[in-house]
């Protein structure tokens, strides 16, 4: 937990309209790693968390979200 005084997270707690901490994860559809702040200032960005395509409930979320895709996308979310 972050606990920097003054900081956003100082509670451990994000709220509506705080900055998100930057991370970064092992990218599925290029080759390293993928970090929230590679997409600061570009476009609004949908972050999906799943536990993997073994999960039924996963696999049914990820259909709904390929259902809304272009509509994102036209909205330029990444």
């Amino acid at each position: 937990m972050n606990k920097e005084k003054g900081s956003e997270m100082e509670n451990g707690t994000l709220t509506i309209g705080d900055k998100a901490p930057d991370f970064s994860v092992t990218a599925i559809n290029k080759d390293g790693q993928l970090a929230l702040s590679d997409f600061v200032g570009r476009s609004p960005v949908f972050l999906n968390f799943m536990r993997g395509l073994h999960c039924p409930f996963c696999r049914r979320a990820m259909a709904q979200i390929q259902q809304i895709d272009k509509q994102l996308e036209g909205m330029g979310v990444e």
